[in-house]
């Protein structure tokens, strides 16, 4: 390519899928015939992208029965870590996960250290591991994290409320000191130039009451966001145990929407996983 480098096999897709060479430009989801010349024809185009069409009808994904599909990620250098599989001289396929960072055109030169992992090798750490958090003893690195996280929030919360009480009773005293300016103005008689003054005092309050109102709705919303921080210790106690208690007769789509809904990343490491669940708010680290 222009920076010397090989091909990407990628880059070659995304080129022969693009409309830009047969003359046109596409804005947002719509095409357009644009004012540069084309370098092929429709025709040719529309050919290549029917060799597309067929080898997708006819290349069904090998890989749906792959449980982390598109959770995991290498611990090593961030990459994600796709299904892919190879077969040796006695033709026997071996399925695993590998680093993206190795699929560049230049092999062998990913610097990532994780490289591959076997489907059963991580999928049975992982099933493994959702098995022991019903257990006391495992559970306990969770529920210590969380005592200590719905701990903090609610003092944050609290803390939020007393702001909250402390901004309803300015505005309350802004209000009652408005009230104050506009009983004057009815109970006695000012001259004009002393009217256009408690007027001015008057519209200078209700700027203060608009901005402080202002405040005072921000953050009883924060507060409100902040209380769904809290997180429920005992239902997610339950969703492992009933986890373990009936994960034998489970399929493997059952299987596969228990973990894909709850759990967002598995980090793998060699000798360790880091899973974020979705209903936990940091990377739990496992030692294999």
């Amino acid at each position: 390519n222009r920076n010397g480098n090989l091909w990407d096999k990628r880059q070659v897709q995304k080129i022969l899928q693009s409309p830009i060479y047969t003359g046109k430009v596409k804005w947002k989801t719509n095409l357009y015939q644009g004012i540069h010349q084309p370098i092929i024809t429709e025709k040719s185009f529309q050919e290549v992208q029917l060799i597309f069409k067929k080898r997708y009808r006819i290349r069904p994904d090998k890989y749906t029965y792959a449980l982390l599909r598109r959770l995991v990620f290498c611990d090593d250098c961030g990459c994600p870590m796709t299904p892919s599989h190879s077969i040796n001289h006695q033709k026997k396929r071996y399925d695993y996960y590998r680093c993206t960072s190795t699929l560049s055109a230049e092999k062998g030169r990913s610097k990532c250290r994780f490289k591959y992992v076997g489907f059963k090798q991580l999928e049975s750490r992982v099933i493994n591991l959702l098995l022991s958090l019903s257990k006391e003893s495992y559970f306990i690195i969770i529920e210590n994290k969380v005592l200590k996280h719905n701990q903090e929030i609610k003092q944050q919360i609290l803390q939020m409320k007393e702001d909250i009480r402390l901004l309803e009773d300015k505005f309350t005293a802004i209000k009652d000191k408005k009230d104050k300016y506009l009983d004057s103005l009815i109970a006695t008689n000012f001259t004009s130039r002393e009217r256009q003054l408690i007027n001015d005092r008057i519209n200078e309050i209700e700027a203060d009451e608009k901005q402080l109102k202002g405040k005072l709705m921000k953050l009883e919303f924060e507060a409100t966001q902040k209380d769904d921080e809290i997180i429920d210790l005992t239902n997610l106690k339950k969703l492992f145990i009933t986890f373990k208690a009936n994960h034998e007769t489970f399929s493997g789509n059952q299987l596969k929407d228990f973990v894909l809904s709850t759990i967002k990343r598995i980090d793998y490491d060699p000798e360790k996983l880091r899973i974020k669940f979705k209903t936990l708010p940091w990377l739990l680290s496992f030692d294999i």
